[in-house]
């Protein structure tokens, strides 16, 4: 997709993707440093996802589809697309960590690019669609 024909929608997801998916890798690298060893790598994406998917929720919210639906009712729904995520993401993570052996970290930048394009069309289609 060359960026000269993006839409004013695709464009913004695209300016927020990228500062979401800095975001969420940023948190997350960072519980990882802290307390991976103490807690492990499962434990640090299950407590850097819900940090990551607020702040998504509101960037999206107000910069991508500026909707004025529900706050509470597209959060839902916005929450349900990224438990999904959240879910293919430890199974991804697991695999990539335990079976392939390769170092957490990059494993997640890998699996997190695979993620932006499956959100946004969700996300488009059923959470932000009035």
């Amino acid at each position: 997709m060359k960026i000269a024909k993006l839409n004013k929608i695709q464009f913004r997801y695209l300016i927020c993707g990228v500062w979401n998916s800095v975001f969420g890798i940023a948190i997350f690298g960072i519980l990882l440093w802290l307390v991976e060893d103490v807690v492990g790598y499962v434990a640090v994406l299950t407590i850097s996802m819900p940090i990551s998917i607020i702040q998504a929720h509101y960037v999206q919210r107000k910069f991508v589809w500026t909707t004025t639906s529900s706050y509470k009712k597209e959060l839902l729904k916005f929450s349900m697309v990224y438990t999904v995520q959240y879910l293919l993401n430890v199974i991804s993570l697991g695999v990539a960590v335990e079976i392939l052996n390769f170092p957490v970290f990059y494993s997640q930048l890998v699996i997190t690019s695979f993620l932006i394009v499956s959100s946004y069309l969700v996300n488009k289609k059923w959470t932000f669609s009035d």
